[in-house]
C-alpha cells in the first residue's frame, strides 16, 4: 500500500482542520470527466439539501461558509493546486497531493474517500465522480435504507457505493479488475471505520464471485470522455460492461434478490439489449437520467439511465420516461474544446457557468 502512515492519523488530521466542511462545497474532480450538471443541483442546493458529490465546476463562491484550514486542505486535496500542506509520506510531498481526498455526505453519514489524481497517483486510475453518489441515494431508496443477506458492488473502484450502504447486509463484497482501486478500496474501509463487512478481489467481472446475492449495485466504467477511451472500454458500446453483468445475474443473483446499475446507452440500444438478454424470471425498469448530445458524429446522442432488474418471477418490462427537468438539460460533451478543469484555480466568487 503506497500510505506509510497510520490511516487513524489521516482521520484526525482532516477533523481538526476540519475538512467536513468541504462537503457544501460542491465541486466536480475534474471539468473534463464530469462536465457541468443541470440545474436540478442548483435548486436542491438552494434548498439547503446537501449534494453526495459536487455539481458545479467553479467553487470560489462557496469558501465563504468553510474555515481557512478547510480551504486549504480543500485547494490541495481535491482541486490538487500546490499548497503549504504538512508533508504525508505517499500522500503530500513538496506541497502537492498525490491523492485526492474526497469529503463526501451520505445518507451512511460523513466519508473521506481516496481516489486517483489523473497524471499523478501511482498505479492504474482510479475515478471517482458524481454518478456514485446518484447510485449511493438511490441504492437507499430501492432498499428501504436497511440491507439484507449479501450485497455485491460490482466495478467498485474505490469502494465508495459499498462503504455507503446500509447496514444489514452479513456481507458487502467489492469486486473490480483493477488491483489499484481494491487497494485503495481497503484503504478507504479503515480511513472511515465502516462497520460494514466487507471483503474484496480482484475479478473480471463476477469471475471471482462467489455464491449468490441478494443485492448487486454497480457503475461499469463507460466514461464518455473521449471518443478513443469510450471506443477502448466498449468498442461501439458504452454499455458492453453493463451487458456483461446483466448475463452474470442468472448464476449470482438469488431469488428475490435486486440489481441496480448506472450505464449509458447510445440512443436507446440498451433497452432493446436488455430485453432479449432477460429471461422472464427478472423484471426490468429501465430510467434514463439525462441525455447527452455528443459531439462525436459516431454517436449522435446518449443516455444515462438506471438499470434496475429484480429476480421476481414477474417478468415485467418497464421503460419510464425522462423527466421534464432533465429533457430541458441537455448538453455537448467538450471534446472538440475541452474547457478548462477546475485544478486552474478559480479564486474569489467566480459564479457557475450552470446558472
Amino acid at each position: 500500500m503506497p500510505f506509510s502512515f497510520p490511516l487513524q492519523d489521516l482521520s484526525e488530521w482532516l477533523h481538526q482542520n476540519g475538512y467536513y466542511q468541504a462537503c457544501g462545497i460542491p465541486a466536480f474532480t475534474t471539468q473534463r470527466v464530469c462536465p457541468v450538471q443541470n440545474l436540478r443541483y442548483e435548486r436542491r442546493l438552494r434548498a439547503g439539501r446537501p449534494l453526495p458529490l459536487g455539481a458545479h465546476s467553479h467553487p470560489g463562491r462557496f469558501f465563504a461558509s468553510v474555515s481557512e484550514s478547510c480551504q486549504k486542505l480543500y485547494r490541495g486535496l481535491y482541486l490538487h493546486q500546490p499548497q503549504a500542506l504538512e508533508a504525508w509520506p505517499g500522500l503530500v510531498e513538496d506541497q502537492q497531493a498525490l491523492w485526492q481526498i474526497s469529503p463526501l455526505w451520505t445518507p451512511a453519514g460523513l466519508r473521506q474517500i481516496i481516489s486517483s489524481i489523473p497524471g499523478r497517483s501511482p498505479g492504474e486510475f482510479v475515478y471517482l465522480g458524481d454518478d456514485s453518489g446518484v447510485l449511493i441515494e438511490s441504492s437507499w431508496h430501492w432498499l428501504n435504507g436497511q440491507g439484507r443477506g449479501r450485497a455485491a458492488d460490482l466495478c467498485c473502484g474505490c469502494g465508495v457505493v459499498g462503504l455507503s450502504l446500509p447496514d444489514g447486509f452479513e456481507e458487502i463484497v467489492g469486486l473490480d479488475a483493477n488491483a489499484t482501486s481494491l487497494e485503495l478500496a481497503r484503504v478507504n474501509h479503515q480511513l472511515n471505520r465502516a462497520s460494514l463487512p466487507c471483503s474484496y478481489a480482484v475479478s473480471d467481472m463476477w469471475s471471482a464471485a462467489r455464491g449468490q446475492f441478494d443485492f448487486v449495485v454497480g457503475n461499469p466504467p463507460a466514461l464518455p470522455v473521449t471518443p478513443e477511451l469510450l471506443y477502448a472500454y466498449g468498442g461501439d458500446d458504452p454499455a458492453a460492461l453493463t451487458l456483461r453483468a446483466v448475463e452474470g445475474l442468472e448464476e449470482y443473483l438469488a431469488p428475490g434478490g435486486k440489481c441496480l446499475l448506472l450505464s449509458f446507452s447510445v440512443r436507446e440500444r440498451l433497452w432493446e439489449q436488455l430485453q432479449g438478454l432477460l429471461s422472464e424470471d427478472f423484471s426490468l425498469e429501465y430510467e434514463p437520467r439525462r441525455r447527452l448530445i455528443m459531439t462525436d458524429a459516431r454517436l449522435g446522442w446518449m443516455e444515462h439511465v438506471f438499470v434496475r432488474i429484480e429476480r421476481d418471477y414477474r417478468g415485467r418490462r418497464i421503460r419510464r420516461p425522462m423527466s421534464w427537468l432533465n429533457w430541458a438539460c441537455q448538453w455537448s460533451l467538450p471534446w472538440v474544446q475541452a474547457e478548462p478543469p477546475p485544478q486552474a484555480c478559480y479564486a474569489g466568487n467566480h459564479r457557475s457557468s450552470s446558472n
